[in-house]
């Protein structure tokens, strides 16, 4: 593994932590960890490999961005939570981007089961999902998926399953 590879991994890891720091904190992704974030990805990938990088990231940050945008806009993941990934796509490219979404939205299943059983509100939660779905048909269109004011009992931090994500990914490069 190369320098380039090291420090791209290295800094995305942190930011990812910082992150996931401040959404237990304050419930939320700052703009000023994750707009930074974007630009050193990119610069890094600029730095190590000119023109070519800058494409390389670009195409990380935005189709990363674009795949995310449709949960976003129903409101199943958060704009801090698209922008972090951008900041992975920055560093590591759309390819590397695309597998830790797949482990991210794999891993924050596990997690919001293992919340649900924890918790004791499964049975609460899935009443909520199911007249979330049966609505959406009767009126033949998607809504936001919302909570109800105050109420943190559904609360997940989707930045769990982020790291989680980049965790395995990590260790599928280590193991081989």
């Amino acid at each position: 593994m190369d320098l380039s590879n090291v420090l791209s991994y290295t800094l995305t890891g942190a930011i990812i932590l910082i992150c996931v720091l401040t959404d237990i904190l304050y419930y939320k992704v700052f703009n000023k960890i994750v707009y930074p974030g974007i630009f050193l990805g990119l610069l890094v990938s600029i730095i190590f490999q000119g023109w070519r990088g800058m494409r390389f990231s670009m195409v990380g940050i935005l189709l990363t961005m674009l795949l995310l945008f449709f949960f976003y806009a129903l409101r199943f993941i958060g704009a801090g939570d698209v922008k972090l990934f951008g900041v992975i796509g920055g560093f590591l490219g759309f390819r590397e981007t695309f597998w830790i979404v797949l482990y991210s939205f794999l891993t924050a299943g596990v997690i919001g089961v293992i919340f649900l059983i924890l918790r004791k509100n499964g049975t609460e939660r899935f009443k909520k999902l199911w007249w979330y779905i049966k609505g959406s048909f009767y009126f033949g269109k998607l809504t936001k998926y919302e909570e109800a004011q105050g109420d943190k009992k559904g609360v997940f931090r989707f930045t769990y399953g982020i790291l989680a994500g980049f965790g395995i990914y990590l260790l599928k490069i280590y193991l081989g």
